[in-house]
């Protein structure tokens, strides 16, 4: 064969392959009409507003090049509730911690159309909780080995040794990735709270002195915050975004449910 022709079938054959490569990848990642949906916390649990009008909460959903969830949150610094001090961990701060919804944080929910939903937890050091609940607050998976997210926060009210700057109450953010592994199959509900004390720095404030806000409240006829009224969440659409709905479980979304696939986690600790 002529060396010419080699060089053409050689550029060929590579042309094919970077065509296969796009292909898989695209699967993924559809088309994309918006580039984020931003949504601001304005109202408290029970429908009334907020006392922080000019800094509300705020959280970002976008998409990553490979599929995932992009989250972007803020919020204004309170400092409180807070964790104690031995729950701190100076050389890992960014760590996954269980109880976090006693502690100043903001939640996501993302639920599909049999109640099953992912929720995410991020507080102002970096601590995070994700939980997949097969219905009404029925945690189905807490955490697995691989059940780690990398967040990144901002929070110019923390010092290099992450103790609060007495009284500052500027805007913290915290950015991280969920893969779309984490979420049930066709998500079609959406909500996100914020939960902080109504006085600066108390480290465990009564619950009369804590405040839950929330994006979509249940109204003044509820008689307590429940941040998993499901029937107060409303329409999302991330397919505007370019995400493609998973067609069936995920491995550890199966798993959740009871049906353990032990290639999947023998695959992932390898």
């Amino acid at each position: 064969m002529a060396r010419s022709q080699v060089l053409l079938l050689a550029l060929f054959v590579a042309g094919a392959l970077a065509h296969d490569g796009m292909d898989r990848h695209h699967r993924r990642v559809g088309i994309r009409e918006r580039q984020k949906l931003r949504y601001t916390i304005e109202k408290k649990w029970d429908g009334s507003d907020i006392d922080h009008p000019q800094t509300p909460a705020t959280v970002e959903v976008s998409l990553t090049c490979h599929g995932d969830i992009k989250l972007d949150v803020s919020a204004p610094f309170y400092n409180s509730p807070h964790p104690d001090e031995h729950r701190v961990v100076l050389h890992c701060p960014h760590r996954h911690v269980y109880g976090l919804w006693r502690q100043e944080v903001i939640e996501v929910y993302f639920v599909n159309d049999q109640d099953e939903y992912f929720s995410l937890l991020l507080s102002p050091r970096g601590r995070y909780l994700g939980m997949m609940h097969k219905g009404y607050r029925r945690s189905a998976l807490v955490t697995v080995p691989e059940h780690n997210i990398p967040v990144e926060v901002h929070n110019p009210c923390l010092d290099e040794n992450t103790d609060a700057i007495d009284g500052c109450k500027k805007i913290w953010s915290a950015t991280t990735i969920v893969p779309r592994e984490y979420l049930p199959p066709n998500v079609t509900l959406f909500n996100a709270h914020f939960t902080h004390g109504n006085k600066w720095g108390v480290a465990e404030p009564e619950e009369s002195m804590k405040t839950y806000e929330s994006l979509y409240p249940q109204g003044d006829g509820a008689s307590q915050p429940d941040y998993h009224h499901l029937s107060t969440f409303q329409h999302i659409n991330l397919t505007v975004l370019g995400y493609l709905e998973m067609k069936t479980y995920s491995p550890i979304w199966r798993h959740a449910l009871g049906k353990y696939d032990k290639t999947f986690w023998y695959e992932n600790a390898i």
